[in-house]
């Protein structure tokens, strides 16, 4: 039988490839509400398998060489309790170790860390040779990084940004958006507690949708997938902001979006003529139990009016899921079943005739 230093470079090269699975692609198989609370499994998975395969780059300078660049490609670390990422041991580590070994920078394609004190604890990442996906928690930071120009912006080469549980204002996060050259996506996960309760000077209207469209501006001709979720809607007070309008962001072909930020609690006005017209792909998601979400019932007719208006603003449009953890009924009045759902016979029409897929699901 033979050894494992009696197999090639390329051989070697291929198991490790199926050792190390692609963790930035694999944590997004499950539906989006489920997103950011599998980035922390994700990170504990990444971090297990590299210890298991960490004894190899020790045993032989020609192991090192093959292991070290499939070892750093995913950098993965826990998430901190809020309050204690200022003192996170392994970010720090992380930290100190590319500092005094820059060669291994130029291995790392995507990086999920919490943000530690503040944004300037993970600078650096953003500027990695071959950083591509970038996941950070509890963003949460209330003054933007000084730098000493702007030369900086539009030079990062990170082309995914999750932003998980953040609570960051504008300013920050503005200036955090504005460093990418060309955002392809972004998840953005506001944590509602920290605007609305924690920090006693702010009051609701210190955050809305706009909050986020202004600091996205900087994208708005290169994103083409947003993600927007929010952590928990337990103690919700943010029913009456204003709901989110992406009109302007025309590259923009993905999105992925909580109820609370598309339709209001009253349902009107309706949101299509604030979406971009060349959406084609779009996923909501109910998370609020206050809302009964009735799919198929003359008062709550939202559904069917996206591909009712189709032709008028959403041309493109080729694909509709929407999902709800609450309880939903038909028009019955009897409560659905969890699992795929099977709309009304006039919701079905609709969408045959607008030639979009829909998919309706209760988990």
């Amino acid at each position: 039988m033979a050894r494992l230093l009696d197999l090639p470079d390329e051989l070697i090269l291929s198991i490790l490839s199926i050792l190390v699975q692609d963790y930035a692609a694999s944590q997004k198989l499950s539906t989006f509400n489920n997103w950011a609370r599998e980035y922390e499994q994700t990170s504990t998975e990444a971090h297990q398998l590299a210890q298991q395969l960490y004894s190899l780059p020790l045993s032989c300078r020609r192991l090192a060489n093959i292991v070290t660049s499939f070892l750093y490609r995913d950098v993965w670390l826990n998430r901190c309790c809020r309050g204690d990422c200022w003192k996170h041991p392994r970010l720090e580590q992380s930290t100190r170790s590319l500092r005094d070994n820059r060669n291994l920078g130029q291995f790392i394609v995507s990086v999920a860390v919490p943000c530690g004190k503040s944004i300037t604890s993970v600078l650096p990442l953003f500027w990695l040779p071959n950083i591509h996906t970038l996941t950070l928690f509890n963003f949460e930071d209330e003054k933007a990084p000084g730098f000493e120009d702007y030369s900086h912006e539009g030079t990062s080469p990170v082309k995914v940004l999750c932003l998980i549980e953040c609570c960051a204002e504008e300013a920050p996060l503005a200036a955090v958006l504005s460093w990418p050259q060309k955002l392809d996506e972004l998840h953005y996960d506001v944590e509602q507690y920290e605007w609305s309760e924690t920090r006693e000077a702010m009051t609701l209207r210190d955050w809305e949708c706009d909050t986020l469209v202004r600091s996205l501006q900087p994208q708005k001709e290169s994103l083409q997938c947003l993600t927007f979720t929010r952590a928990s809607p337990e103690g919700d007070r943010l029913r009456s902001v204003r709901t989110v309008n992406l009109k302007n962001f025309v590259f923009l072909k993905t999105l992925r979006i909580y109820q609370v930020f598309l339709i209001s609690h009253e349902r009107f006005p309706l949101p299509w003529a604030r979406l971009p017209r060349n959406l084609e792909v779009l996923e909501i998601y109910h998370d609020d139990t206050d809302d009964i979400f009735t799919p198929d019932h003359e008062e709550d007719p939202y559904i069917i009016e996206i591909a009712r208006h189709k032709e008028q603003y959403l041309p493109m449009l080729r694909k509709v899921t929407v999902g709800s953890w609450e309880d939903i009924y038909g028009d019955n009045g009897q409560e659905i079943p969890l699992g795929l759902w099977t709309p009304s016979t006039a919701v079905s029409a609709e969408f045959e005739r607008a030639q979009i897929e829909l998919t309706i699901f209760i988990d």
